[in-house]
């Protein structure tokens, strides 16, 4: 049973990218913030329980807790995207800047493209779109940009639809 716990957390971590990965939502940073908590934080609890006898039941519901958790919080990231009715809006903005950043390791390099755009929601300057290659080597900063956001089912925005020169 012990030795499943962290396939748990992992099937729960690529739930979460997957979910995000086809609702992106537009305050995400808490979100990949919060799901690496739940990741990494189990891990040390159960090297801690295993130094401690008494702590290693805690330790097992702990780390089995963050990965209900993490299951949970992909079903909801998917369910906000899917089952999300009402219509979007789309959105006209102007593109700041752009950003590829890249995890690279021996066999390949995966890169993350990613669109600074002017902010259409107040208390916030700039807005941070992940886009696919294409669209991000289509992009001239300055230039014009429509997003199409979405309210989201339970109120998490998320975009897709991000076309450069419209």
């Amino acid at each position: 049973m012990a030795a499943l716990l962290p396939l748990l957390l992992l099937a729960g971590m690529a739930g979460v990218w997957g979910a995000e990965t086809l609702y992106r939502p537009l305050d995400g940073g808490a979100i990949y913030i919060g799901s690496a908590v739940l990741f990494f934080l189990p891990f040390f609890v159960l090297v801690v329980g295993r130094r401690r006898p008494g702590m290693v039941w805690f330790s097992r519901i702990f780390a089995g807790a963050a990965g209900g958790a993490l299951i949970l919080l992909a079903g909801a990231i998917y369910a906000n995207g899917a089952w999300d009715a009402k219509p979007p809006t789309t959105i006209n903005t102007v593109i700041s800047g752009k950003v590829t950043s890249s995890v690279r390791s021996k066999r390949r390099s995966n890169p993350s493209h990613v669109l600074r755009v002017k902010s259409w929601r107040s208390g916030r300057d700039e807005e941070r779109l992940y886009v696919d290659e294409a669209t991000y080597s289509y992009a001239q900063i300055g230039s014009p940009v429509s997003v199409e956001v979405h309210a989201g089912l339970m109120g998490l925005t998320w975009y897709d639809r991000v076309l450069p020169g419209n």
